[in-house]
């Protein structure tokens, strides 16, 4: 949110977070932004409110994190179907999501993209570093029909720059790398059944067992 308003100070950005002494920490030592219109609440009860009240958006981020997990419940056929309702013509779903586990391992990456699907979006992935393909993904998706999505505009084409929407400006802005290519042939998480915890397990033990390494090599370098 503070990347975004930085960059352009005109949008309209509204923010979600469970904590407000989060938000409190975050405007007195992280530059967020009086601008920024913070939500207290649970992002998927925040997504059904914003729909009472007839809310739509160019831009919509999923970037949540519980320590190395995603909330699963932000990930299912009926959380992407609601954040689909909220979309203006034209808008884009962003995702910030925490990689394959292991190389070839591409099955939660796979469900991601199958449940998005069924949920009416069509999506690109990129690596969120793109000299580590391994890492982070980050996922841009639009709905299915409304068109292909959009690609990054050759940098010197300052007409083709000029006729994008606020979205695609984004959208083209962070798409620095070529898409990674993934089948979007694994199972489809809804809140009644999601198999994304199971699926990313590994990774996220892996990551537990990186982050202690670092912390012990730090301690004994202390």
């Amino acid at each position: 949110a503070r990347q975004a308003l930085k960059y352009r100070p005109g949008l309209r950005v509204i923010a979600c977070e469970l904590d407000e002494e989060i938000v409190r920490v975050a405007r007195a030592h992280f530059d967020l932004p009086a601008t920024c219109d913070v939500r207290i609440a649970d992002a998927r009860r925040l997504l059904r409110d914003l729909a009472s009240e007839g809310a739509s958006f160019d831009y919509i981020v999923i970037d949540l994190f519980s320590g190395e997990r995603e909330p699963w419940y932000l990930f299912t056929r009926e959380a992407f179907e609601a954040v689909r309702s909220l979309l203006a013509p034209g808008g884009l779903l962003g995702i910030n999501f925490f990689g394959v586990c292991a190389p070839g391992d591409t099955r939660a990456i796979a469900s991601l993209l199958s449940t998005l699907e069924t949920a009416g979006f069509q999506s690109n992935v990129y690596p969120a570093e793109p000299e580590d393909p391994e890492g982070n993904l980050i996922i841009f998706s639009s709905i299915a029909g409304a068109g292909r999505m959009p690609a990054p505009p050759d940098p010197g084409d300052r007409v083709a720059y000029d006729r994008l929407s606020a979205a695609e400006r984004l959208f083209a802005e962070a798409s620095f790398a070529r898409p990674l290519h993934f089948e979007a042939d694994g199972p489809v998480n809804t809140d009644d059944r999601c198999a994304l915890d199971l699926l990313l397990r590994p990774h996220h033990e892996a990551w537990r067992r990186a982050v202690t390494r670092q912390v012990e090599a730090r301690i004994l370098a202390e």
